[in-house]
């Protein structure tokens, strides 16, 4: 019986150890999936800005904290330059 009750324990500790190892590289995965992606829209966010003649652009993605007023939206000259 107290065999049994370490070998769960152990099992519970070797699966929680596996759960963060996995869950660990799996954020690493993403980040180095996404990185290259948001690298190329950010440039192109700034060289249609800088081509439309704007010195800021301001991230207006929701829970951003940014509420435009009637202003320019750049995202069709953004997605047409990104080839969507």
């Amino acid at each position: 019986m107290k065999r049994d009750r370490r070998k769960f324990r152990l099992c519970r500790k070797i699966s929680g150890y596996l759960q963060i190892k996995i869950v660990k590289e799996l954020q690493e995965k993403e980040r180095s999936l996404t990185e290259p992606i948001l690298e190329k829209v950010i440039s192109v966010i700034k060289e249609v800005g800088k081509e439309n003649g704007y010195d800021y652009v301001l991230d207006s993605s929701k829970n951003q904290g940014v509420i435009l007023a009637d202003g320019d939206d750049l995202m069709e000259k953004v997605k047409i330059k990104l080839g969507f």
